[in-house]
């Protein structure tokens, strides 16, 4: 059974006919090329109590990367988790606010195209991960994808002069997650 689900992400999610558990998805955050598409295939399932959980997960992207988490054995909590931990002295704090509008470009200042890469024929899409802060400027940018060193750069000196709208959660501007795409073409 196929199931599709549209919302922040775009997901397909395959289910057994005969079990009824999830055994694909497929996950692509709105806004992201193709390429960025996560695949995960969940198999070999192991009891715990009356639940069953899945024991070989395989986890990859059309981007060429890939993960696989195998489980060997399964043991119920002994003792509640603490919920109210704060985290490390590196954890950050996120709000989570699904049907709040997804952050808007305001100030743009497009890429310098080199004139080196052009010399060079170097075209194609930068993609860029970053964070729209609370404030609408752009933090923990990092290139996913780049057609040269030359044209990650221009990407990554444009796009810190970016503002965006912030999502709003209730009354309050919330960070939110996002890829960037970046084209450069030559024109012939």
């Amino acid at each position: 059974m196929l199931v599709n689900v549209e919302d922040y992400f775009n997901r397909e999610l395959c289910f057994d006919p005969s079990s009824g558990l999830l055994t694909h998805a497929e996950l692509r955050c709105f806004g992201t090329p193709e390429n960025a598409r996560q695949v995960i295939d969940y198999s070999d399932f192991l009891n715990l109590g009356a639940h069953k959980f899945p024991s070989k997960l395989k986890l990859f992207s059309k981007a060429g990367y890939s993960l696989e988490i195998s489980v060997t054995q399964l043991n119920p909590l002994t003792a509640s988790p603490n919920l109210t931990s704060t985290g490390g002295p590196q954890a950050e704090f996120w709000h989570s606010c699904r049907e709040a509008p997804r952050p808007a470009l305001e100030q743009e200042a497009p890429p310098h195209y080199p004139q080196e890469s052009k010399l060079n024929g170097e075209q194609g899409a930068v993609v860029v991960y970053a964070t729209v802060e609370a404030d609408g400027s752009l933090s923990h940018l990092k290139v996913l994808q780049s057609p040269s060193p030359a044209l990650q750069q221009a990407t990554l000196d444009a796009l810190r002069s970016w503002k965006y709208k912030p999502r709003v959660c209730g009354n309050v501007p919330v960070r939110e997650e996002m890829l960037i795409q970046v084209e450069y073409a030559l024109r012939g």
